[in-house]
């Protein structure tokens, strides 16, 4: 395994706040300190990089192994150097595969804020702490996407959507299984068609483990929803929910039978509502 997964010979990149001299440092950079540039021209300074936030965990693994599937090499960001060093391995891509350490969310938000990459994948988990800070780092230009599944951190990152307007970047939550996945059969079910009195969507969710010790991340999800509640629409209200309510069973294709009940998890409102969150038409350009 190479002991530097870099190819300019360079030593990996801390985040301790020394920061490395870099070959291909911006050349606008004014040597007299000043920082008057506009955020337009800011945005144009983003490296086209996708940054990769927990990369050594089991999701940060898989969209890592996607994204090389895809003709793109991501930069690893995480807290283990010898892990990040392993998962750059498994890439099999050798030397290409850039390693960022930090051990904290401000710290990865000042090496963006530094660096710039284009798009940022957080999977560290403890989403209602860490997405606000990483997703502002990203402005103006970049854009967010984190696995958030819980009632506190989902709003929180919907209330920066007209800052990131303004500034020109996307910022999507939800996008794991217990937000996207659900959400997304309403909307296209929905499309074109009068707003229903009640929709239901039951899911019955897969979850693959390793052995070891459960995620920080995923360990983290599990707790908050079991003391957060739920919410629900009633009559065009968002009221709260208890955990286990509404039984049901359901019939599975092959024929199986399962039982199903109320979970936590945030909400859009009914399509066509007035805080309704639709999904993006395109992707960013």
């Amino acid at each position: 395994m190479p002991q530097n997964p870099r190819t300019d010979g360079q030593p990996d990149e801390r985040i301790d706040g020394q920061a490395d001299e870099r070959a291909d440092e911006r050349t606008d950079e004014r040597i007299d300190g000043q920082t008057d540039r506009q955020t337009d021209e800011r945005a144009d300074e983003r490296t086209g990089e996708v940054w990769i936030l927990g990369a050594t965990g089991r999701i940060g693994r898989a969209v890592a192994a996607r994204l090389v599937a895809r003709g793109r090499t991501p930069v690893l960001v995480g807290r283990d150097r010898e892990r990040l060093r392993g998962a750059a391995a498994d890439l099999g891509r050798g030397d290409d595969v850039r390693i960022v350490l930090a051990d904290t969310a401000e710290r990865v938000a000042a090496e963006i804020t530094r660096r710039r990459p284009g798009v940022v994948v957080n999977t560290i988990g403890d989403y209602a702490a860490t997405a606000t800070v990483i997703a502002r780092a990203c402005m103006p230009g970049g854009h967010y996407v984190d696995l958030a599944a819980d009632l506190a951190a989902v709003p929180r990152l919907l209330g920066l959507h007209d800052e990131a307007t303004a500034a020109g970047s996307t910022l999507v939550t939800g996008a794991g299984f217990g937000v996207l996945a659900t959400e997304a059969v309403v909307a296209r079910l929905c499309e074109g068609r009068p707003t229903p009195r009640e929709v239901r969507v039951d899911a019955l969710s897969s979850v693959a483990t390793e052995a070891g010790t459960m995620g920080a991340a995923f360990a983290g999800s599990v707790v908050g929803a079991l003391t957060t509640g739920g919410r629900r629409y009633d009559n065009g209200r968002l009221v709260r929910t208890r955990l286990g309510a509404n039984p049901r069973e359901v019939t599975l294709p092959d024929g199986q039978r399962v039982k199903s009940a109320g979970a936590p998890r945030p909400n859009s409102s009914p399509p066509g509502g007035p805080a309704e969150r639709r999904p993006s038409p395109s992707p960013p350009h």
